[in-house]
């Protein structure tokens, strides 16, 4: 059967032209948003994530601001690409020659670009922060440097002529496209309920009556703080003259176990001082647990804990911490309490400020940029510098008698620069993409020695020092060690104790669980404890009370 060609001197042919030149238009359009709103899809997650359960990890919700940008930016990114794509038609029916051959070069480029940063958006939310990215170590990168070179095949196909291919993923964005409408409608339901008061911290208890003469303990937690890389396999040219001297005249265990590998599950098994082997939030002020062993599941809020049994003794008790809502979930066992979360740093004063922040978070992961520091890499500075300011505050007073201080460093990303003592570490743009995924962690424990000197400078100024006892520890060695110096992880925190007056070292030798701290810290409260001899007496029966890995 032959087919006889259109007619196109026919009245109707060029109606039916624009007819169909319509209908390319909207399926473009239709595609450019879809593709758009999978761009910023990182941007959304993060979002999204302050609401229901998973609020307890924020201190406060996001602002409306942020959701207008989201929503602005995925018009301003659906616009670009519907000229693209429409410019892609055009081309294609251009004559050869110099000025096609530039356009198709600029096409491909930005077909790269906009393949390569949809890859590096679902590399982050999925692969990044997991554990199987932890266990292949130095070869996540050589996964991302890979997916990443996979992104040339859309270009390469729009050179070779490929159309199928382009014509299929024009087809897949349009299926996904009632996505869009999910996140619009979403994003305007969260701009019109904000309630900035809807996370807001509970009242803590009352203030005690306390003697003057009652014991003084500060509990500071260093995140992520690795024993063995800073005492027995310390990087080489690395000086920490602050932790060496604070170890020369205290009580110091280099075999103090962990109580875990995450600081949501570590710091709730310390402060209950029970094995933990998993947590989920319940609410934003509630945290399920589940104990090892078979105990069952339990509420963090309701557990007796180090700060309800100190306040029990008649002690007052306080908290300032990054990360996990203590003010929140334990606010009935502290007399004082403040902490902050990474969402906190971002605070964009502008429509165009937070816009452009959030198209940059596009072209980043969590750790490495183009641009030098990563958005979240400044934020962690932020928030280190922000406690520091209110841990010298609480250090130089003798308000409280059991203190925790929760700190953020050196936990990643790392941000501090040991050779120039700045916050410059990976500033240098594109040279940055270049380090290497741990390096940046031997800063960052020179960090926490310029840390514990500053506090310690400020407390013997204050003159608090000698009268306090002090506990430096950590939640959990540092867990991409691999990265580092390709060794496993060796299942120990840092455990160093100055007693109220001590000036005298003392070695201990035994083995034991970090989860002793929270009966630890009650014994010294309850003065049963007042010398490193003691201390060392005190750990030998119990060092058996949880097993150490």
């Amino acid at each position: 059967m032959t087919t006889t060609p259109p007619d196109r001197s026919s009245p109707t042919a060029p109606a039916a032209r624009r007819e169909a030149n319509g209908r390319r238009f909207w399926l473009d359009a239709l595609a450019a948003v879809s593709l758009a709103n999978l761009l910023c899809y990182r941007t959304w997650g993060a979002l999204a994530a302050g609401h229901g359960a998973n609020a307890y990890w924020m201190k406060a919700e996001p602002k409306p601001l942020a959701f207008i940008a989201l929503m602005a930016n995925e018009i301003l990114l659906g616009l670009l690409l519907l000229f693209l794509f429409r410019l892609a038609r055009r081309v294609e029916h251009r004559p050869s020659g110099p000025g096609r051959f530039a356009l198709r070069t600029m096409l491909g480029l930005a077909g790269y670009v906009t393949v390569a940063v949809l890859i590096l958006n679902i590399y982050t939310m999925w692969f990044e922060q997991t554990s199987l990215a932890r266990a292949l170590g130095a070869l996540n990168r050589f996964a991302l440097i890979l997916a990443e070179g996979l992104a040339l095949v859309f270009p390469v196909a729009y050179w070779a002529g490929r159309k199928s291919l382009l014509r299929g993923a024009l087809v897949l964005l349009t299926i996904v496209s009632p996505a869009v409408a999910l996140v619009f409608a979403q994003s305007i339901f969260r701009v019109v309920t904000y309630d900035p008061n809807r996370l807001t911290d509970k009242p803590t208890a009352s203030r005690l009556s306390v003697p003057v003469l009652a014991p003084h303990v500060l509990w500071v937690i260093f995140d992520e703080w690795d024993e063995d890389l800073t005492f027995a396999h310390r990087p080489a040219g690395l000086k920490l003259p602050e932790i060496d001297g604070l170890r020369r005249e205290t009580f110091y265990s280099d075999t103090a176990g962990t109580p875990g590998y995450a600081t949501g599950l570590s710091m709730p098994a310390l402060t209950i001082g029970k094995r933990v082997s998993s947590v989920r939030p319940a609410s934003p002020d509630e945290l399920e647990i589940t104990l090892a062993g078979g105990e069952g599941t339990v509420r963090w809020s309701i557990q007796p804990n180090v700060f309800s049994e100190a306040r029990k003794l008649g002690f007052n008790t306080n908290v300032l911490s990054w990360s996990l809502p203590y003010c929140r979930v334990l606010n009935t066992s502290l007399t004082g309490c403040g902490w902050l979360s990474q969402a906190e740093a971002v605070d964009n004063d502008s429509l165009p400020e937070a816009m452009a922040d959030q198209l940059r978070s596009l072209c980043e992961t969590d750790f490495r940029s183009p641009f030098g520091q990563a958005l979240l890499t400044r934020e962690q500075a932020w928030l280190y510098h922000q406690l520091l300011d209110k841990s010298r505050g609480i250090v130089s007073q003798r308000q409280y008698n059991l203190t925790l201080l929760h700190l953020p460093v050196p936990h990643p990303p790392f941000f501090y620069n040991r050779v120039t003592g700045k916050d410059d570490y990976g500033a240098t743009p594109i040279r940055s993409l270049l380090l290497s995924g741990g390096a940046g962690y031997v800063d960052a424990l020179a960090l926490v020695d310029r840390c514990i000197g500053e506090l310690r400078r400020t407390m013997e100024a204050a003159g608090t020092w000698n009268d306090t006892t002090i506990l430096l520890s950590a939640d959990h060695p540092y867990r991409e060690r691999r990265l580092l110096d390709g060794k496993p992880i060796v299942p120990y925190v840092p455990f160093i104790v100055k007693l109220a007056g001590q000036h005298q070292p003392l070695n201990c030798s035994a083995h034991f669980s970090a989860l002793l701290t929270k009966d630890l810290l009650l014994a010294i409260l309850k003065k049963e404890i007042s010398t490193p001899e003691e201390l060392n007496a005190w750990i030998l029966p119990h060092k058996d009370a949880f097993p150490v890995d």
